[in-house]
């Protein structure tokens, strides 16, 4: 048995009328004749008696109109048996136009992007998504990358893979241009891009604590250091490095020497084939590896080299 459908608003005349009377002196202070002979009371009541009458209607509306309605929603007649199908075709359509559809903003890009990947495998399903807008990313040269171009934007993705090969990359490079095609605005150019890293080499000094096994604290730094600068799952927030968050020397000095079995960092280095990338400090001491703005970083640990503290 159907439950009974609710009145969607019960106030009557009177209701309405002393509910303006009773807005008055928030909104009009000096207004202080709230008598039937005010001129200002006649427009409330008549206002009051006009806003029963639609309130009236509100809960008689026959299936045949709300048909119409819907027909205007979905541009074709719906066909329906019951009042409960027709309720039910009027809720999938409200709730249809309520899911955004046009890319305008850059959270609606990353959204449709993920959305576009939902419909390709699991290996290929996009994990981060990050829009820049007025920039091309696929343009031939830096300068130009960064270069403020009006109506331009750029989404940068990465896969469930972050080191998928060059195939899978352009398969979700293509399907989610394609998927955003029909929604960008029309005068807005869109870029697709896969993720771009710097490599990074690091070459890391130790002493460990008495008693302390070589071996595993190797591995422990190898799979911290991988961990913490992970494309998914790395960063403070373990929500994947920042794009273009730069790499310093203090984020491995203070990985590392919160790994059990090791007393202090003697020394680390960075090895990257773009030197202009690294930042020196007064002593000439590299303490950053930057990053650009659409970068994350790909680490691989080149030497590990440890000694027992006396």
């Amino acid at each position: 048995m159907a439950l009974p459908v609710p009145d969607l608003d019960d106030r009557t005349y009177a209701d309405l009328v002393q509910e303006g009377v009773d807005l008055i002196p928030r909104y009009a202070r000096r207004w202080t004749n709230h008598n039937a002979a005010d001129p200002g009371i006649t427009f409330l009541e008549l206002f009051a008696y006009f806003t029963e009458i639609y309130l009236y209607r509100l809960d008689r509306v026959s299936d045949a109109t709300k048909a119409k309605f819907l027909k205007l929603l979905t541009g074709k007649t719906p066909s329906y048996q019951t009042h409960e199908e027709l309720e039910g075709k009027i809720r999938e359509s409200v709730l249809e136009l309520r899911r955004p559809f046009r890319a305008i903003t850059g959270d609606d890009f990353e959204r449709l992007a993920y959305e576009a990947s939902g419909r390709i495998s699991m290996s290929r399903a996009v994990q981060r998504a990050q829009c820049f807008p007025r920039w091309n990313l696929t343009a031939a040269t830096e300068e130009d990358r960064k270069r403020d171009q009006p109506g331009h934007i750029s989404i940068l993705f990465v896969p469930q893979n972050p080191w998928a090969d060059e195939e899978t990359v352009q398969a979700i490079t293509r399907r989610i241009k394609k998927y955003l095609e029909p929604r960008r605005l029309l005068t807005s150019k869109v870029h697709i891009v896969g993720p771009r890293y710097l490599d990074l080499g690091l070459r890391i000094s130790v002493e460990l604590l008495p008693g302390s096994s070589r071996s595993e604290v190797i591995k422990t730094i190898k799979g911290e250091l991988e961990r913490f600068f992970d494309p998914l799952r790395g960063g403070a927030q373990e929500s994947g490095w920042p794009f273009g968050r730069s790499v310093y020397v203090s984020d491995v000095y203070r990985r590392l020497e919160a790994i059990n079995g090791v007393d202090h960092v003697t020394g680390v280095k960075f090895e990257v084939d773009d030197h202009a990338r690294l930042r020196r400090n007064e002593l000439g001491e590299i303490v950053e590896a930057e990053l650009r703005a659409e970068e994350l970083v790909r680490v691989r640990v080149a030497d590990i080299r440890v000694e027992h503290s006396v």
